[in-house]
Formats: structure tokens, C-alpha cells, sequence
């Protein structure tokens, strides 16, 4: 196994200067952050020959055949009223012509094993390594106007963008990941008044927006074509790979959005009384 590279790069750039001589100022900043961490994925992947409906050689980990029944074959158990028994297949194989087209298509999604597996079961016979990708952006503007002597106004907006994600390992069916992604905005602008020496105001007008999602690598995937009819994909409008669960098999993942806003304007008023000391 190759050791995992840990990788962190971080750059930015600030810039202000003069729009308006003696009345207006801008600054302006931007920081980065690109940060790749080790991670390793070890599961169970179907076989080949389980894909094609052959169970004959798939065990417990006691070493036990695992048997796979024909549900055609259910009937009431004679011996048990109330009760009711099926054959297994023979040979313990699924006839081809028994296997759904959709669910072919669907397997054809899962990665072949590349490790032999642990115990009869064969468990754990699947690895891969890559990195989990964070991406920072952020940044900052503020703009400084000296109205006159007695009123100053600035304004400034900032907002950030952060992605995490796993790469080299994702894929859309197995093992199925989602991508984080936290953008927020915030803007303010503020008045500052002197309206006598002894009376100043200041008015704030503020914005901020907080957003947390999460979402599917295989976010845009057209279920059509793993043969859903057009009946069924008509009523589904956010395309993904399908959550399947097979035993200890998982494949998909959902959509989640969650965020908060905030508005708010203030005013502060504020009167500078000076006291006189006696000697």
C-alpha cells in the first residue's frame, strides 16, 4: 500500500488604494486554501460471477452456502400450517433470463474486487485510495466616501466558498460519497453622522447569509438509462444513481440543502457630555 500524501496550499492578495483624492478608499483581499488529506475505502464488491446470477461459490463467514430461493416456488408448508416454504435455485445459480434488465444495468455500476477477500465469505475485497479535497475561497471588499465633514459612509461585502470532496474514490454507485458545499455572503453598509460636537448617529444596514449543502457525486444522473420507464422518471426531478441497498451493499445518496439569512438595520445615537472639574 503507497503512503497517503498530505498536501496544504495556501496563497492570497490584498489590494487599496485611492478612488477619489481625499474622499473615497477601497480595499480589496482574497485568501485560498487548497488542502488534499489521505483516505482509504475498504468494502465487499459483488463478483463477477455474482452479477451474473452464479451464488454457487458465495459463503458465510462460517463457511456455509448462502442459498438464493426461487420466490416462484413459495407454497404453504404442509408440515406447518400457517407457514410456508421455496426452493433454493439449482446449482445455486439465477437464470439469466430471471435477472431483470434494470437490475443488469445497475450492477454493471459496481467496481470489480481487486483484493482476494478475508475469510470464506470473501468480505473486504475491495480497496482504493485517493483524497479528500477541501477548497477555501474567500473574500472581502470594503469601499470608505467622506460625504463632508460631518457625514462618512462605507460599505463592504464578503463571502466565502468551501467545497469538500473525496477524489480517486467516489464514483457514483460504489462507493457512493457526497460533496459539501458551505457558501456564505454578508454585506453591510453603515452612515456615521456628527450632527453637533456632542451628538453623533451611526445607521447600519446589514445582510448575511449562512448555506450548508450536501449533494450526490452522482448528481444529474439519468435514471432513464438504466431502463426506468418513462411513466416513473417523468415524476422524479432531481436526478441521482438510486439509493440500492443490497445486504451489505450501498449505492446512492440524497440531497440536503439547509442555510440561514439574517436582515437587519440598526441605529445608534449618542450624546458626549463633557463635565467640568472644579479645583
Amino acid at each position: 500500500m503507497a503512503r497517503g500524501l498530505y498536501q496544504r496550499n495556501e496563497f492570497g492578495a490584498a489590494a487599496g488604494g485611492r478612488i477619489v483624492r481625499d474622499r473615497s478608499f477601497f480595499y480589496l483581499n482574497y485568501e485560498g486554501v487548497r488542502e488534499g488529506s489521505p483516505i482509504q475505502f475498504l468494502g465487499t464488491a459483488p463478483t463477477a460471477a455474482q452479477k451474473q446470477g452464479d451464488f454457487s461459490q458465495t459463503f458465510s463467514r462460517e463457511g456455509a452456502p448462502i442459498l438464493v430461493y426461487d420466490p416462484l416456488t413459495t407454497r404453504p408448508d404442509p408440515s406447518r400450517p400457517g407457514a410456508y416454504i421455496r426452493d433454493p435455485f439449482p446449482g445455486n445459480r439465477i437464470p439469466q433470463e430471471r435477472i431483470h434488465p434494470i437490475s443488469q444495468k445497475v450492477a454493471a455500476y459496481w467496481p470489480e474486487p481487486n483484493r482476494p477477500g478475508e475469510g470464506p465469505a470473501r468480505f473486504n475485497n475491495y480497496f482504493k485510495s485517493g483524497k479528500t479535497v477541501n477548497e477555501s475561497n474567500a473574500w472581502l471588499s470594503r469601499v470608505d466616501h467622506i460625504i463632508n465633514g460631518t457625514h462618512r459612509l462605507f460599505g463592504r461585502f464578503s463571502g466565502s466558498q468551501v467545497e469538500t470532496f473525496d477524489s480517486g474514490v467516489a464514483s457514483a454507485a460504489f462507493p457512493a460519497r457526497s460533496i459539501s458545499s458551505n457558501p456564505t455572503r454578508s454585506g453591510l453598509l453603515a452612515l456615521t453622522s456628527t450632527f453637533t460636537p456632542r451628538f453623533l448617529g451611526e445607521f447600519r444596514l446589514s445582510y448575511t447569509r449562512l448555506q450548508f449543502n450536501s449533494y450526490p457525486v452522482s448528481e444529474g444522473f439519468d435514471i432513464a438509462s438504466l431502463g426506468f420507464p418513462s411513466s416513473f422518471t417523468r415524476n422524479v426531478f432531481y436526478g441521482q444513481f438510486p439509493e440500492i441497498r443490497i445486504q451489505q451493499y450501498q449505492a446512492g445518496g440524497g440531497l440536503s440543502i439547509s442555510g440561514t439569512a439574517n436582515d437587519s438595520l440598526t441605529g445608534n445615537t449618542r450624546k458626549v457630555q463633557a463635565r467640568r472639574r472644579r479645583q
